[in-house]
C-alpha cells in the first residue's frame, strides 16, 4: 500500500498504518489513539480507490502531522477529560 511507503518516509511506523474496508462507502482517513505505539493511521479502502498516488501521500503526510503535533493527546485532554468530569 503506498500509504504505508508514505507514511514510513515521514516518520510514521508504516506497520501502524491500516486499511479499513467500507466496501469503498466511506472515504476518509484518521488517526486514532493517543499515545505513539498504540496509534494507528486508518485509510479507508475507499480513499484508497479514489485517490491518485501523489494526493494519497499528501492525505498521508497531513494525518501525520496531526500526529506529530501532539493532537491525538491534546484531544484527550481538552475534550474527552473535561467530559469525563463533568459525567
Amino acid at each position: 500500500m503506498d500509504g504505508q511507503l508514505t507514511a514510513g518516509l515521514v516518520g510514521f511506523p508504516a506497520k501502524d498504518v491500516l486499511q479499513l474496508p467500507s466496501d469503498c462507502r466511506i472515504v476518509n482517513a484518521g488517526l486514532v489513539g493517543p499515545i505513539p505505539g498504540l496509534r494507528y493511521l486508518l485509510l479507508t479502502d475507499g480513499l484508497l480507490q479514489v485517490l491518485d498516488p501523489l494526493s494519497l501521500r499528501g492525505v498521508v503526510a497531513h494525518e501525520v502531522g496531526h500526529a506529530r503535533a501532539g493532537h491525538p493527546l491534546l484531544l484527550v485532554a481538552v475534550v474527552v477529560l473535561p467530559l469525563l468530569f463533568l459525567h
